[in-house]
């Protein structure tokens, strides 16, 4: 069981890193991952200068649930140079994260970059890449669900249900618009991740059932281990 969206206090979070690790490993979670906000203007965030004592912070509190629940690093970017300081966002420290998912691509109304800008900007960021809580059915419906699902597995960037029900459209999850798209992520073999956006409530860091139970009706639930194994990969080499 994985819950990869979660932030903390060194962002708009109200946990600690340690906080949120123990209430998911109380949960039954059994990979979490830390991505506070990164170099946002519109939110508290992790700005640049600052990302090495981010990660070695969140590594020190990891290292006290060693061996009980398996953590990750990661980070979340906002699409919009309206508020993002790409201006001041080294791509190459990025390295130091084991994930980074990118928030409101294709997102008009919040100034989102446009899908296949991101698809360029996403070749230079040398950690593994998720695109968070993404209306796809919206955003890019007008493509062909196997063509998308397949360019997402060339490229290398995972897909993230996040079960938060602030990105629900007409009572349902964004992603319960469009199975037939997740149905074709995993017959490409492609990757899905699962997360809560956990903020001022640690306790829905262990809400995953919903997004488990989709990917399983749709015979997608090995997105979410091969997604892993990708970070674990990133992970592994980071630390060599």
């Amino acid at each position: 069981m994985m819950s990869l969206h979660n932030h903390t206090s060194f962002s708009d979070g109200d946990w600690s890193p340690a906080e949120v690790i123990e209430a998911a490993a109380a949960m039954g979670i059994t990979s979490v991952g830390i991505n506070d906000h990164f170099a946002a203007t519109h939110v508290n965030a992790v700005m640049p200068e600052y990302l090495s004592n981010y990660v070695a912070k969140v590594r020190e509190a990891a290292a006290q649930y060693r061996g009980r629940i398996e953590v990750f690093i990661g980070a979340e970017l906002h699409a919009s140079p309206n508020r993002t300081v790409f201006e001041q966002v080294d791509l190459a420290a990025l390295a130091e994260l084991d994930y980074l998912v990118v928030e409101y691509v294709g997102d008009e109304a919040r100034s989102g970059m446009p899908f296949w800008d991101f698809i360029e900007y996403r070749k230079k960021i040398p950690c593994h890449v998720g695109l968070a809580h993404t209306d796809v059915a919206l955003r890019l419906g007008h493509v062909e669900a196997k063509e998308l699902a397949e360019l997402l597995k060339m490229e290398k960037i995972f897909m993230e249900l996040n079960t938060n029900k602030q990105y629900a459209r007409l009572g349902k999850q964004f992603y319960r618009h469009w199975p037939e798209l997740f149905r074709e992520i995993g017959r490409a073999e492609g990757e899905l991740s699962m997360g809560t956006d956990v903020h001022s409530r640690v306790a829905d860091v262990g809400n995953i059932s919903d997004a488990e139970d989709f990917a399983r009706s749709l015979g997608a639930e090995g997105c979410f281990e091969r997604c892993l194994a990708s970070i674990r990969r990133r992970s592994k080499e980071r630390n060599i």
